[in-house]
């Protein structure tokens, strides 16, 4: 739901899709979307959000706090 809110749908190869190359999103909206991520789910994403690219990697780092 929270992709959906930025316009992101998860379906098929979409959610390997770089956020800046592919789905010309805005540096200050991908880290909107990975601190909405935080707050929501109540974790601290440690690693450089720069190196978040593709929607698959927040969900793979929001997987592996959730543990």
């Amino acid at each position: 739901m929270l992709f959906r809110s930025y316009g992101i749908h998860l379906t098929g190869n979409l959610k390997e899709k770089n956020f800046y190359h592919h789905l010309n999103m805005d540096e200050i909206f991908v880290y909107g979307l990975i601190f909405e991520a935080e707050y929501m789910l109540g974790i601290e994403i440690e690693v450089d959000w720069k190196k978040i690219q593709r929607p698959v990697d927040l969900i793979k780092i929001v997987l592996k706090k959730k543990r």
